[in-house]
């Protein structure tokens, strides 16, 4: 595609190998993928939009997409997406992210890049008796950036199900200095095994699917009863704790966050590459009321790595990922309304929605709304931001 930038979205895109046959090709892949791409980040949120949107736009911003007549109508670019090969496309996806997040970033050298991994339903892409699409996602806690994404077998419907797909979704990924967190699904033996091996770091929460770990990490943050220690062990006990807080306050609602963390039983654990274990309390207070929650969890990080503020700072990062992606995903690009449900259609339209967020979050953009009004009303600036007009 000439009208695509070497590095940019669209130039990746261009890499999605065709399914159709060679005979009675009208328009080139390159071109279609990348009027579905401009198309959502213009707020288009089904397949008749985007065929409303490629017809309702100059015939010349067509043809720098690489048209060379008039694009094809919404069932034309149906067919197409739904007949893509997931893999090849998400592969094209994360090659893209990956060039994006290879550039420097504000993050300390020292520090890992952070990835949350957590799975989405696409709810409305249910078809009959077959499930609603389950898709597993790795996103960059601080640019929102989907890294890589995977359909979960039997739409997520059993815990084990995303737990291997994490498994196979982490096989061709680079880890080395990156950290994975997780929620208490992914506090498996041979998934924080996995992370080790290749070079990464976990951060994963604990709960009663490991009762051993659990019973032990509770039993380290209890309080002591008085007496228990003598005065030296009780020094030692001391100073293996580190404690942080968090005080937020906004929407009528004030929360406090208190984490503790702690490397004494690192030597006791038979945990692939535990490193320490945290406690995190919070007390949220809304309308008079208080309510109360306690969270563990363990990681392989070190402590002259991270301190417990900036376990804090992940854990939060994480928690986030639900009103930076999905909430997105949901309210302001429709997912869970649409209807896209035969064949690759569903995945092929989730990772064009992750693509669109991560471009704009990668631009300083924290309003995803007000930003696709802005490009709809402002196209050739939008292409001018993909490279396929000159800044």
């Amino acid at each position: 595609m000439e009208a695509s930038t070497e590095g940019s979205l669209l130039a990746f895109l261009a890499t999605v190998p065709d399914p159709r046959s060679r005979h009675g090709q009208r328009h080139p892949l390159s071109a279609i993928l990348a009027l579905v791409c401009c198309a959502i980040m213009c707020g288009a949120k089904s397949y008749a939009a985007i065929g409303q949107w490629a017809q309702d736009q100059d015939i010349m911003l067509m043809h720098r997409l690489g048209f060379t007549r008039r694009p094809p109508k919404s069932g034309g670019i149906r067919k197409i997406l739904i007949a893509l090969d997931r893999g090849a496309f998400e592969h094209a996806l994360t090659r893209w992210a990956e060039a994006l997040l290879s550039r420097p970033i504000a993050a300390e050298a020292s520090l890992p890049q952070a990835y949350a991994l957590d799975g989405k339903s696409a709810r409305g892409s249910f078809d009959g008796l077959q499930k609603a699409v389950h898709l597993l996602s790795l996103l960059a806690h601080e640019s929102g950036l989907t890294l890589a994404q995977v359909a979960v077998p039997n739409g997520g419907e059993e815990k084990t199900n995303e737990h291997k797909a994490a498994l196979g979704l982490l096989e061709g990924l680079v880890l080395q200095g990156r950290l994975v967190t997780g929620d208490a699904m992914f506090c498996q033996r041979d998934f924080c095994q996995q992370v080790i091996d290749a070079g990464g770091d976990y951060l994963v929460f604990v709960k009663d699917n490991q009762p051993t770990l659990l019973h032990d990490i509770e039993t380290a943050f209890a309080p002591a009863a008085t007496g228990a220690f003598s005065p030296r062990q009780q020094r030692i006990w001391d100073q293996a704790m580190e404690p942080a807080r968090t005080l937020d306050k906004g929407h009528g609602r004030v929360e406090r966050r208190t984490l503790k963390a702690t490397t004494a039983l690192n030597e006791y654990l038979d945990w692939p590459g535990v490193a320490q274990i945290g406690q995190v309390e919070s007390e949220v207070v809304k309308d008079g009321k208080t309510s109360h929650e306690t969270r563990y969890f363990i990681t392989s990080v070190s402590r002259s790595v991270a301190g417990a503020g900036q376990l804090l700072q992940w854990a939060r990062g994480h928690w986030s990922v639900e009103n930076r992606s999905h909430y997105v995903r949901d309210v302001t690009m429709g997912e869970d309304a649409s209807r896209i449900r035969k064949r690759s259609g569903p995945e092929v339209m989730a990772a064009f929605r992750n693509a669109t967020i991560g471009f704009l979050r990668t631009m300083g953009v924290t309003n995803i709304a007000e930003a696709l009004r802005r490009n709809a009303s402002r196209v050739g600036a939008l292409f001018a931001r993909l490279g396929i007009f000159k800044q």
